[in-house]
C-alpha cells in the first residue's frame, strides 16, 4: 500500500491513492468518492484536464508540481462554503513548515510567494442523495524553472524550487500539507474558527490594497478592507464596504497585477 512519508496525522492521508496519470484528481474522486473513506488523499503524477477557478483548464507535466485532491464526506464540513479559505491557511502552514518560506494568501484561496503564484485550491462538491461528497484539490507548483513558466505565458507564476533553489518531491510536499491541514480540520469541528480567520487576516496580501472588483463584465476599483467570519471580502468603494464572496467576483491589483 502507497504511503507518505513523515505522515503524523490520525486519519488525513492514512487511505493514499497514486496514480500515474488522470484527467482531474478532483474529479476521480467525486466519480470514486462514495466507495472510499472520509478524508482520502489522491495524488497525480500528471493530469491531463486540471480545472481552475472559472473553469479554466490545463494539462500538467510529471513532476513538475504536486496535483492532489482530499475527500470530505463528513457533512458538518462538506457543507461549509468558507471552507477553501481555511484550507489555504493549512496549506500555507504545511508549505512553511517543509520550506521556512513567508507565504502570503491572495483572497481568497491562492497562495504567493513575493507576488506570484505558487500554490491554488479548488473545491468541488458532489450530491450523493441527502449528502455532499467534497474533493478539495491542492496544486502546488514544486520544480518549475523560469523557462517553463515563460513558455506556458504564466507571468505571475513561480515555483517551490525557484523559490529555494531545491527540489521537492510530491509526497514531501503532500506529507507536510496532510499534517498541518488535518489540524485545521479538528479547529474547524471544534467550531474554533475566529483563531484562523486571525491568521488569515494576519497573512492575507490583499487586505490594505487597493483593487479591481470584476463582475458581470464590470470593473469597479476600492480598497480591501477586512475578511468576514464568512469569508467574503469587504472592499470599500466610493465610501461604502461591499462584502464580496468568492464565487460573485475576480479581484486582482489595481494594476491589474496578480497580487
Amino acid at each position: 500500500m502507497d504511503t507518505l512519508p513523515d505522515l503524523t496525522t490520525r486519519t488525513l492521508g492514512r487511505s493514499l491513492i497514486h496514480l500515474p496519470q488522470v484527467d482531474s484528481t478532483n474529479k476521480y474522486l467525486k466519480e470514486q468518492g462514495d466507495n472510499l473513506p472520509d478524508l482520502t488523499v489522491v495524488i497525480a503524477d500528471g493530469q491531463t484536464g486540471g480545472k481552475g477557478r472559472g473553469n479554466r483548464s490545463w494539462s500538467s507535466a510529471p513532476g513538475d508540481g504536486l496535483y492532489m485532491s482530499v475527500l470530505i464526506k463528513d457533512a458538518s464540513l462538506a457543507g461549509i462554503t468558507r471552507l477553501p479559505l481555511l484550507v489555504a491557511i493549512g496549506v500555507r502552514r504545511g508549505l512553511k513548515t517543509l520550506t521556512g518560506l513567508p507565504l502570503q494568501i491572495k483572497w481568497s484561496n491562492d497562495l504567493l510567494h513575493e507576488g506570484r503564484k505558487l500554490c491554488g485550491i479548488l473545491c468541488e462538491s458532489r450530491s450523493l442523495g441527502d449528502q455532499h461528497l467534497l474533493a478539495i484539490g491542492i496544486g502546488v507548483n514544486l520544480n518549475q524553472t523560469a523557462l517553463t513558466f515563460e513558455r506556458l505565458g504564466l507571468v505571475y507564476a513561480t515555483s517551490l524550487f525557484l523559490a529555494t533553489d531545491k527540489r521537492f518531491s510530491q509526497k514531501q510536499a503532500a506529507s507536510a500539507i496532510c499534517n498541518a491541514l488535518e489540524e485545521i480540520i479538528a479547529q474547524i469541528s471544534a467550531d474554533d474558527l475566529e483563531p484562523l480567520w486571525d491568521e488569515y487576516r494576519r497573512h492575507c496580501i490583499t487586505l490594505g490594497r487597493e483593487v479591481q472588483v470584476i463582475s458581470n463584465g464590470q470593473t469597479r476599483r476600492g480598497k480591501a478592507v477586512d475578511i468576514t467570519a464568512a469569508g467574503s471580502l469587504i472592499v470599500e468603494i466610493n465610501g461604502k464596504r461591499k462584502p464580496i464572496s468568492a464565487g460573485e467576483a475576480s479581484i486582482r491589483g489595481e494594476n491589474g497585477e496578480y497580487s
